[in-house]
């Protein structure tokens, strides 16, 4: 995860890294922060099928290989769940790339977007833009689901601010979907989001999942800077 992401992912989820240094905490190595998004990825991709319910579903992420552990996890669920459903990864590295593969994936019934890793955040959301711009310009009104560097780097508020035609497709779309993270209650958090104003926010939460004690570890010592 980039660094300069950090601050702005304590941030959003009500934290800060001071705590868990505190408590002697230590940063993640790689290996660790792979195993940390091969949980995530896992409970992503069981949220897409069985709670968002999607019948066909489109994954985009950067090639960063955290990204890529994301996103394979979540794909491999996705396929364990439901085995036949039309599925797509697009592994995008830049802006043209993420709006051609958007084009393709429209088709699908429902779009993740699980941008993070170590792409600088300017970059990912920079991919993010690009892929909204997309769906804004065929209206797509399928579910978009956003994972929590997405959420918390606020990607959607700055493309909805950067361009008015995404800013009034999110102000009217119903299904945007947003991963978060309750440290204190070791909850994983779906939050149903929305955009007013050019301003994201979550209005309910669609869906909770339990964190078990490595994962939320993982997850807490994934907001220290790594040495």
């Amino acid at each position: 995860m980039s660094r300069r992401l950090l601050p702005a992912m304590a941030l959003g989820l009500g934290l800060s890294a001071g705590p868990a240094a505190a408590q002697g905490l230590t940063p993640l190595s790689l290996g660790e922060h792979l195993a940390l998004r091969s949980y995530t990825g896992q409970a992503i991709g069981q949220t897409l099928v069985e709670v968002l319910r999607l019948p066909s579903i489109g994954v985009f992420a950067n090639t960063s290989s955290i990204c890529a552990a994301l996103s394979g996890a979540a794909a491999s669920q996705i396929l364990e769940t439901r085995r036949g459903a039309e599925f797509g990864l697009a592994a995008v590295g830049t802006p043209e790339e993420a709006a051609a593969a958007a084009r393709e994936m429209t088709r699908m019934g429902g779009i993740a977007l699980l941008f993070g890793g170590q792409t600088p955040p300017a970059e990912n959301a920079a991919l993010v833009r690009a892929v909204l711009g997309v769906l804004a310009e065929r209206d797509y009104q399928g579910p978009v689901f956003l994972h929590l560097a997405s959420w918390a780097g606020q990607w959607l508020e700055s493309a909805a601010q950067a361009d008015p035609a995404i800013a009034a497709w999110a102000a009217r779309h119903p299904h945007l979907y947003a991963l978060t993270v309750d440290v204190d209650r070791a909850r994983a958090v779906i939050r149903h989001v929305s955009v007013t104003d050019g301003l994201q926010r979550a209005v309910a939460v669609a869906h909770e999942a339990p964190m078990d004690e490595p994962w939320l570890l993982l997850f807490r010592r994934s907001l220290l800077r790594r040495s």
